[in-house]
């Protein structure tokens, strides 16, 4: 996949997306992705990512379930140095393309919100929504 590539948002990509119980309506941001990792204090917010590629519509309620089940996980399992368990506060989703190709929905988790200020990434991408807790 090329990160240098750009590709506008088709006129026909839907800007608008349905609500996910226990999050704030989305954000959309036109052709940016998030593009932050460590928060204020040097830490690390990314706590991964999650891909789609089953060939179903896109759906941001995946993302927030994939977010939701990562926290569960992290608080059932917490760090055996006694550090408090990530939960995932925030995601970025987007349909991840190689060139033209759809590859799949694709959905980043963080530990923390963020704003359209961090929506610098515009590589490989045709549309992104932000969604937070």
């Amino acid at each position: 996949m090329h990160t240098d590539t750009y590709f506008p948002t088709p006129s026909y990509v839907n800007q608008t997306v349905d609500d996910c119980p226990g999050y704030t309506p989305a954000t959309y941001h036109g052709n940016a992705a998030i593009n932050a990792l460590t928060d204020c204090t040097g830490s690390f917010t990314y706590m991964g990512y999650v891909l789609f590629n089953d060939g179903k519509p896109f759906d941001t309620g995946r993302c927030a379930a994939a977010c939701t089940a990562q926290s569960n996980y992290n608080r059932a399992y917490p760090p055996s140095d006694g550090s408090l368990p990530l939960s995932c506060n925030f995601f970025n989703t987007y349909i991840l393309n190689n060139g033209s190709v759809p590859m799949g929905q694709y959905c980043s988790l963080y530990t923390q919100t963020w704003g359209a200020r961090f929506a610098t990434n515009n590589g490989q991408v045709s549309f992104f929504v932000f969604v937070r807790m």
